[in-house]
């Protein structure tokens, strides 16, 4: 993955650094394409990111910061456990929302 890409994005003004600076943030579809460069962008503005993978045959990362977390969507007690300590969260693996969302919390939800 070209990361020199990333940076040079992030150059053009787009997030700002101090806010997402250590923020640890949890990804879901990282192996897709949006969640994968989502991860990439995260990663060089500072961010800790754990990116949700069913298989960790299906992600591969060299990003510093970057982690990956064994879940499903599909799994409420896989998300809880990849939530914990998250302060930011992206959802970029379903076009509809997950019958899990449905057990989390109202203010989990907006």
């Amino acid at each position: 993955m070209n990361t020199d890409l990333g940076r040079k994005r992030m150059s053009q003004g787009s997030p700002d650094r101090s806010f997402w600076d250590s923020k640890e943030v949890l990804v879901t579809g990282a192996t897709g394409f949006a969640g994968r460069n989502l991860c990439s962008l995260l990663s060089n503005v500072g961010s800790k990111v754990r990116c949700l993978v069913r298989s960790k045959n299906d992600f591969f990362s060299n990003e510093p910061g970057t982690s990956i977390v064994l879940g499903d969507m599909q799994d409420y007690q896989s998300v809880l456990d990849a939530l914990k300590g998250v302060d930011v969260a992206f959802q970029e693996d379903l076009p509809k929302r997950p019958a899990i969302f449905s057990q989390l919390p109202e203010e989990a939800r907006e």
